[in-house]
């Protein structure tokens, strides 16, 4: 796999190529398979990768969409929350009323784990601001409130800008979360009144057992990413380090994997990377030239890769020099007189079977050497085998 399919394959699911989302029913089973995406791009304060509920209701990838774009994902995105198909976030603490971050009902136990109050019902009375304290108390005892309304509640000395910064940080630990309606301002209810099962079950869950889920459906979202990724997106829920440690922990159990796509190393779910076609090799620029390919006097023309049986031709001769170049000559076969075929074209004192067999060291006939006596011989003159006198405790 390379880099180019691991991108076009995100594009297809995430539906960034041609294929927007466009009904409620689309939106619902993009969530689902995604678990958690952005609301908009946002690669510059996020180097991983990602999808955003923007991009894919635009059928393209933009980091910038337009003001329009984003009207017609945002107003998706309220019926989609009416029908609680999906749950809107702030992880980010940013003052707004639009969220940063959009989940699915199945990985919203796992996020309120991490980032939620396990004991919600006591409310932010030792974790927050006492302005935070008091907005959970109104929305406790009256229900769903706008934040002008919530202003007249708790008196004229608070200004709007405070209560939305106290609902922001309200909602960014998973106490409220607003409620959308088409052309009106957004109403804040308690998150417990919204979700509780998705709550019950969160309280009950370990954080280790909700990042190393978090991790799975990231994985199974982008099919693939880093390390250093998976720690980036994951960074507004757990500390890198804890995030670091589940990941270990998944890859010693073999439930993740290790693959390499061009220099980078990914991790990717066991058994979960899709089918890509096999990688063809790129053409070559500038085909080899066959006439500088050295010349073999013994390739067969009629069955390449064989041996040339013989005759074979004359080696040439290099220029301005005596000496005669013959290769595989001793190999070869010789005539009827004892020739090469190759040396019937030199002269008759170059020929090779005119020379003489010179070597360095004695040769060798049945046994002993040319310099050696015979057997016989030798038997007689070593005095180590001829036969001494007796002992003298044998002569008796």
């Amino acid at each position: 796999m390379t880099i180019e399919q691991l991108q076009a394959a995100r594009a297809e699911k995430w539906r960034q190529k041609s294929n927007p989302v466009l009904s409620l029913e689309d939106a619902a089973q993009w969530t689902h398979a995604n678990g958690m995406c952005f609301f908009l791009p946002r690669r510059n304060q996020f180097p991983a990768p990602l999808p955003s509920f923007v991009e894919a209701v635009t059928g393209s990838s933009n980091p910038t969409p337009s003001p329009a774009a984003i009207q017609d994902a945002f107003s998706l995105a309220i019926r989609l929350f009416a029908a609680k198909a999906a749950a809107p976030l702030n992880l980010l603490g940013t003052v707004s009323e639009r969220p940063d971050f959009i989940a699915s009902p199945e990985a919203l136990p796992h996020i309120f784990s991490l980032r939620g109050d396990h004991s919600s019902r006591r409310g932010p009375e030792t974790k927050g601001s006492q302005l935070a304290a008091d907005i959970w108390k109104q929305l406790r005892q009256g229900g769903a409130l706008t934040a002008p309304e919530l202003q007249e509640k708790l008196g004229r000395g608070v200004s709007e800008s405070a209560v939305l910064r106290a609902l922001t940080e309200l909602w960014s630990s998973l106490y409220v979360l607003p409620i959308y309606t088409e052309g009106q301002p957004a109403a804040w209810a308690l998150f417990d009144s919204q979700f509780p099962d998705e709550v019950q079950s969160g309280s009950r869950l370990a954080q280790s057992t909700a990042l190393s889920a978090l991790i799975s459906l990231y994985l199974d979202s982008v099919i693939a990413a880093s390390p250093e990724e998976v720690e980036v997106i994951l960074s507004p829920l757990s500390s890198r380090s804890r995030i670091r440690e589940v990941a270990r922990g998944l890859l010693a159990m073999r439930q993740l994997s290790v693959m390499s796509v061009g220099q980078q190393t990914l991790l990717c779910i066991t058994g979960g990377l899709p089918e890509f076609p096999p990688c063809k090799r790129p053409l070559r620029l500038r085909p080899k030239d066959p006439s500088r390919r050295p010349l073999n006097h013994f390739a067969n023309p009629r069955w390449p890769g064989r041996r040339r049986k013989g005759p074979f031709p004359a080696a040439p001769q290099a220029a301005g020099s005596g000496r005669v170049y013959r290769r595989g000559l001793n190999k070869a076969k010789r005539n009827g007189s004892g020739i090469h075929a190759a040396d019937l074209a030199l002269p008759e004192e170059n020929r090779t079977g005119n020379r003489k067999r010179q070597t360095a060291f004695p040769q060798t006939v049945r046994g002993r050497t040319e310099s050696s006596p015979p057997a016989d011989q030798k038997e007689r003159t070593n005095p180590a085998s001829e036969p001494g006198p007796l002992p003298t405790y044998y002569r008796h």
